[in-house]
């Protein structure tokens, strides 16, 4: 991902846009997370932009008090149009040319607790390419640019789209934090749930195969 410093861990973190108006269906599974159905779309979304989301296609989903367990068969149009649109909506809003570098430091440190997240990086990287956080047409350009490009180059991507299917667990550890593992092979997903100590009783439908 050469050009765009810490930008990933970023956006990992960032892309967490409650679901929309016109989804067909939503489903509250806890830790602020929602599971929307929308036509042949499935996918999780957070409460909040500094929650990582979950992008279609969602196949199963099954949850309790304390974990969400899904499998996802990513689709990289879908992909695509989440990570662009999210992308261009959270620059535009939390990274404007007049934030406050050192309120972008705080942040990092309040909110991340990660070392390769730079917001001011970030920022930079988006001035430079000639966004304007005007939302307008060459934004919108810009920022699918730079999210067709990490979804292209980016490893963590590259495995991610490396398999037909991918297992994701996610851990409330309390009311105020959740912890996305994933995305996993079923042989990384068995082993980690064994590790959580995820109960026996709550399984996806191909576990019972």
């Amino acid at each position: 991902m050469r050009g765009y410093p810490y930008l990933f861990f970023l956006l990992i973190l960032l892309i967490g846009i409650s679901c929309g108006g016109g989804v067909d269906n939503y489903e509250e599974v806890g830790g602020g997370y929602t599971y929307c159905r929308d036509g042949e779309t499935a996918y999780l979304r957070s409460d909040t932009p500094f929650k990582q989301s979950i992008s279609s296609k969602i196949i199963d989903i099954k949850f309790n008090d304390e974990f969400v367990i899904l499998s996802q068969n990513p689709a990289m149009e879908a992909h695509s149009k989440d990570f662009s649109s999210d992308l261009s909506y959270i620059v535009s809003k939390y990274f404007s040319k007049e934030t406050n570098l050192d309120s972008l430091e705080v942040v990092t440190d309040v909110f991340y607790e990660n070392d390769n997240v730079d917001l001011v990086s970030l920022r930079n990287c988006f001035l430079k390419k000639g966004f304007t956080f005007n939302n307008s047409v060459s934004d919108k350009i810009i920022s699918k640019n730079i999210a067709d490009s990490i979804l292209r180059n980016d490893p963590y991507f590259i495995d991610l789209f490396s398999r037909e299917l991918n297992f994701w667990i996610i851990h409330h550890k309390n009311k105020d934090r959740s912890i996305v593992f994933g995305p996993y092979s079923r042989s990384q997903y068995y082993m980690k749930r064994k590790k959580l100590n995820i109960p026996n009783d709550l399984v996806l439908e191909i576990e019972k195969d």
